[in-house]
């Protein structure tokens, strides 16, 4: 005859029935039971029939002590059964009472158990708060001094590359003292960035599992002193030590910033096609001069410049991606720049993706880059990197937004939230539908009107549409622009979708990089000045018209300048406009096109007569661009799209006087002389508002007259240029934080 116990929990408080209850009740409910089961077994016993003498009857019971289904700690090992055999007269005395005592000393040893694991948890906890006491007590020593020596780096690493920039290599003891600067402009210390790489390193030769450096990174987030102190004693040391040493200090320390990736196809300045690769360098920046733990994915391009990546190395471990129906292996490889951490992806693709002379601009374009998004995708997945936001960059990484949520996000990615940012919507990427199956894409699924079918061509697939559609929040370069591309004449047929999802889509002007673009310490110039000190202003135009074989007039002929980038769709009208006015009203005229080959040749050739007072140049040379915004006195800039914003922006900075179409994210940087009603209290330059040639040539006119009528009034509306504050870690990183805060997953 057998008589069970009812199934009874354990742990911090056991289940009886439907209540909880500790290890005195568990006690209780188990004796109780028992007696009456010994109960039931009297009352039995007395109703049969007594037994012949010499006949022995055997009983056994047996108590089944088991844990709840599901729970953990205890194997079957510790499952305990308590069986007696007894002769039939003794069941109701001593083998009872030693059943009861079993079950006792079986769920004290589970009580035991239990106190042991909470001595434990409790030992940990205070070592938690002893180390925790300890960072408290290394923080402000140790990030002083490794603030100071990431100032000192940071001031070697400005003057090598203005160096470079001005091919010079002799400096004055008095521009070393003009380079003294404010401490709050340069970015927090770097050594972070290694540890994280050093981190992903380890990750991806299987010494630290993902957990493991789940729990750094934490420690890198908050910044913890302790970690870094480590790290600085280990660094170069083996992987196995400086992982145990790393392990033994992981605490729950929160983090209290955002971790963002940018996954990009370029970055200035080691790849930088466009005045794009400008601006993700700037945001980068600009995120981790806040606090934010960044860093960026980029391919690793033949034509990239990797000078300036400090600590490149290689990854000693492949990374395998499927695509169009193979498997391809992919090289790491890990660095810093600006103190922030870089990561490019090598593939070993037989089309040679990335193997090119040119960054953009082939016919497979659309394999090469969804390549880069899904091998970006994978390696985040093989680290378990929980990232807060994937920031992406135009339409050549929008695909990530659609693989992400159709085969990453449900791998334990589920947390990060994207963000898309536009810089030019001219650019979209339109392909057959069938060719999203090379990465891992349903055709079927995705060419949908309200998912990646193109609104004005429907046998097409949009992969800009796509990042739209699938990302959390997106951005463009300004407001104004935003608020254009909403419109029909505007939008490059992206208006449709982008009313669709005019919730998410925002605008956020781009600020400009304050320390590459100073003149109080351009070693580019051959003078350098500031708004306190304009004298060097006329040594600089003085230069440039002996450098550019200008007549040498004396310095109340005024010098316009204009600065175009790669847009290529300024109507020489406006530049011919410009340059006949500007010699009408006895002044000089400098044109330099930048890195635009096509518009080079055009300005350059027979099309634009010119004088001998003006010079149209196709430059290459950054240090000529930075002397001839410094030498003008106005900036004239026709440009319609983004990058006129970063142009009308230097001129100000260096005290060059806006002309400008008055268009998307100019709009933030020019007050009105007219609108203030001559009152220059807060002017910043003339706009005009059309591409009409007499537009321009009127804003053009009314600035000269003003130079040459009001020289008091063009002093203060050039203090009001030089005091505006354009930069990044103005009000632009702040719109880029509200942003990401909004979509944050908490």
């Amino acid at each position: 005859m057998n008589w069970v116990v009812p199934q009874v929990g354990y742990g911090r408080g056991v289940e009886c029935g439907e209540t909880e209850c500790g290890a005195e009740a568990f006690v209780m409910s188990v004796m109780q039971h028992m007696a009456a089961a010994n109960n039931k077994w009297h009352a039995a016993a007395l109703a049969l029939p007594a037994a012949p003498r010499g006949f022995g009857r055997r009983h056994r019971v047996s108590c089944c002590i088991q844990p709840p289904v599901g729970d953990r700690g205890i194997g079957e090992d510790r499952l305990t059964e308590i069986s007696i055999a007894t002769d039939g007269d003794g069941i109701f005395g001593v083998d009872m009472k030693q059943l009861i005592d079993d079950a006792q000393q079986s769920i004290l040893h589970l009580n035991t158990g239990r106190t042991t694991a909470f001595e434990k948890l409790q030992k940990v906890e205070r070592e938690r708060d002893l180390l925790a006491a300890r960072v408290a007590q290394l923080k402000a020593e140790h990030e002083a001094s490794m603030a100071e020596c990431d100032l000192l780096r940071q001031k070697a690493k400005q003057f090598e590359m203005s160096f470079h920039v001005s091919g010079r290599q002799g400096k004055s003891a008095g521009s070393m003292k003009r380079f003294k600067m404010n401490r709050k402009r340069f970015n927090p210390p770097s050594i972070w960035s290694e540890i994280l790489l050093r981190i992903d390193a380890m990750t991806l030769t299987g010494v630290l599992q993902i957990e493991q450096a789940t729990s750094l990174r934490k420690l890198v987030w908050a910044r913890d002193a302790q970690i870094a102190d480590m790290f600085f004693k280990l660094a170069d040391g083996n992987d196995a030590e400086l992982s145990a040493r790393l392990l033994s200090i992981i605490s729950s320390t929160r983090r209290r910033s955002l971790h963002i990736v940018h996954i990009c196809t370029e970055m200035a300045p080691v790849a930088q096609p466009g005045t794009a690769s400008f601006n993700i360098s700037n945001l980068c920046k600009a995120l981790r001069r806040n606090g934010h733990l960044v860093e960026v994915i980029l391919p690793k391009y033949d034509c990239m410049d990797l000078s300036a990546v400090d600590n490149l190395r290689e990854i000693e471990t492949d990374l395998y991606i499927y695509f169009g129906d193979q498997w391809h292996k992919n090289r790491i490889w890990i660095g810093t720049l600006y103190g922030i951490a870089v990561t490019l992806l090598e593939p070993f693709h037989p089309g040679n993706f990335f193997a090119r002379e040119e960054f953009y601009n082939y016919n497979d374009d659309f394999e090469r880059f969804t390549y880069f998004c899904k091998l970006s995708l994978e390696y985040l997945l093989k680290l378990g990197k929980q990232a807060d936001i994937l920031h992406l960059h135009n339409w050549q990484t929008a695909a990530v937004a659609p693989m992400f949520w159709e085969h990453y996000a449900h791998q334990g990615l589920q947390d990060i939230r994207l963000v898309l940012t536009c810089h030019d919507f001219r650019y979209q990427c339109l392909r057959d539908p069938h060719k999203l199956a090379i990465c891992g894409l349903d055709p079927e699924q995705l060419n949908r009107p309200d998912r990646l079918q193109d609104d004005l061509e429907p046998r097409f697939i949009n992969m800009l549409k796509g990042g739209i559609v699938y990302s959390n929040i997106v951005t463009t370069v300004s407001p104004i622009y935003a608020a254009d591309v909403l419109t029909k004449e505007h939008g490059y047929d992206l208006h449709v979708t982008l009313n669709t999802h005019k919730d998410k889509f925002i605008g956020i002007y781009n600020g400009l990089d304050d320390v590459l673009w100073d003149p109080a310490l351009d070693c580019a110039l051959p003078e350098t000045y500031s708004v306190e000190d304009m004298a060097g202003k006329s040594v600089c135009k003085a230069s440039l018209r002996q450098e550019l074989g200008l007549p040498m007039v004396d310095d109340s002929v005024p010098l316009v300048g204009c600065i175009l980038f790669e847009n290529s769709e300024v109507e020489l009208k406006l530049i011919r406009a410009a340059l006949e006015c500007a010699v009408g009203e006895e002044a000089q005229f400098v044109c330099a096109v930048h890195n635009n080959p096509g518009l080079g040749i055009r300005l350059t050739g027979k099309q634009i007569h010119t004088d001998a007072n003006a010079r149209l140049l196709g430059v290459n040379d950054d240090a000529l661009l930075h002397r001839i915004v410094a030498a003008s006195d106005i900036l004239y800039s026709p440009d319609m799209y983004e990058p006129a914003s970063q142009s009308v922006m230097i001129g100000m900075r260096y005290g060059a006087v806006p002309v400008a179409r008055q268009v998307h994210s100019i709009t933030s940087s020019i007050i009105n002389l007219d609108e203030q009603q001559h009152i220059i209290l807060h002017a910043t330059g003339f706009p005009f508002y059309s591409t009409e040639d007499s537009d321009a040539i009127t804003s053009l006119h009314d600035a000269l007259t003003y130079w040459k009528c009001h020289p008091e009034m063009w002093s203060t509306l050039v203090r009001n240029c030089m005091s505006k504050d354009l930069s990044w870690d103005s009000s632009c990183v702040e719109a880029y934080e509200a942003a990401y805060w909004s979509v944050h997953k908490v």
